[in-house]
């Protein structure tokens, strides 16, 4: 029985971060305390790595540099094509397609076909247009210039204005199958062509923008992985008497996390300094180009959701290769 709770003593703490097996070191500090010291030990690794860095400040600058630089092109892009789509969706507003039924349909007929497409969820907005309300829109657009007072009966056919939820090319084709197997309707008018070539030129934009971002952030991990593993080379003698005296790997791999999520966050802050350059240099020409197509100005910069992923962005890519690197130290190291 003497044994056992001798043995029992002896056992060191669960999560301890020096267990001290080797050396039989024992952890007499109860769970709170030991907590207290986890927390505390987070905390100075947090703030001596954002000290160790400026250590070797030329260095920490051309890497914050580099990272910034290679963070901040997606980002300039990712705000330019935000903006594409919002003239995109300026133009899914004011886009329809118009229905044009045969000169012999009668107005009640054509506004029966009308009703019955009411509901459909590809439609948004449908108006319908009768004979005398289409003769008396030609007539407000020619004006004095041609008389129709002395035409007999009325040759303009019924029509319906359809405005789809989307102009995706899928939504608009099932709208006009939908539209097709009415005999009354004699055209559905929609300049398809110029719709079809925005849309593949936005999903265009959108793989760009993805094969950007991996490539970089690729980079980015690279670029610190060469970082933390200098750190570490420079470190070797300390870490290696830590081990000896028990450190976990969750011990020795934290300053160098740190370092590598300080590295991230100024890199992040320089992207967006550097992106915030760019797109207020482009602010100009791009809305002069947007309030052509438009009519108003609405070009927007980067926004403050857009700012916070960037910086979650920094800070998750250079965490992610410090992490790497301690892991491949640690392993070679067992």
């Amino acid at each position: 029985m003497k044994h056992a709770q001798s043995a029992q003593k002896k056992r060191p703490a669960k999560g301890d971060n020096f267990r001290g097996r080797s050396l039989g070191i024992r952890d007499h500090r109860s769970n709170k305390e030991q907590r207290q010291a986890y927390f505390r030990h987070h905390r100075l690794e947090f703030v001596n790595a954002w000290l160790q860095l400026w250590l070797t400040p030329m260095a920490t600058l051309l890497s914050i540099l580099v990272m910034g630089m290679a963070i901040a092109l997606p980002v300039t892009l990712w705000t330019l094509l935000d903006n594409v789509k919002m003239v995109t969706g300026f133009w899914d507003q004011g886009t329809h397609l118009v229905v044009y039924f045969k000169p012999d349909v009668s107005n009640d007929k054509a506004q029966m076909i009308a009703n019955s497409i009411k509901g459909n969820p590809a439609i948004s907005e449908s108006q319908f247009v009768s004979k005398d309300q289409g003769l008396k829109e030609l007539e407000n657009q020619l004006g004095n210039v041609v008389s129709l007072a002395g035409m007999q009966g009325n040759p303009l056919p019924a029509a319906l204005k359809i405005t789809p939820v989307d102009i995706s090319q899928a939504n608009v084709q099932a709208i006009k199958q939908n539209f097709s197997q009415y005999a009354e309707v004699d055209e559905i008018v929609w300049d398809d062509l110029w719709f079809q070539r925005v849309e593949a030129a936005i999903n265009f934009f959108d793989r760009m923008l993805f094969v950007f971002l991996f490539g970089l952030a690729t980079l980015i991990v690279l670029v610190v992985l060469t970082a933390t593993r200098l750190a570490i080379h420079s470190k070797a003698a300390e870490t290696k008497v830590l081990k000896l005296f028990g450190a976990s790997d969750a011990y020795i791999r934290r300053p160098f996390l740190y370092a590598g999520a300080w590295l991230g966050f100024w890199s992040a802050i320089a992207a967006l300094l550097f992106a915030s350059l760019v797109i207020n240099w482009m602010a100009g020409p791009a809305e002069n180009l947007l309030s052509t197509y438009m009519g108003s100005s609405t070009f927007h910069g980067i926004d403050l959701m857009k700012a916070f992923q960037t910086l979650l962005l920094g800070v998750g890519l250079a965490w992610l290769g410090s992490w790497i690197a301690t892991a491949q130290y640690l392993e070679s190291t067992r």
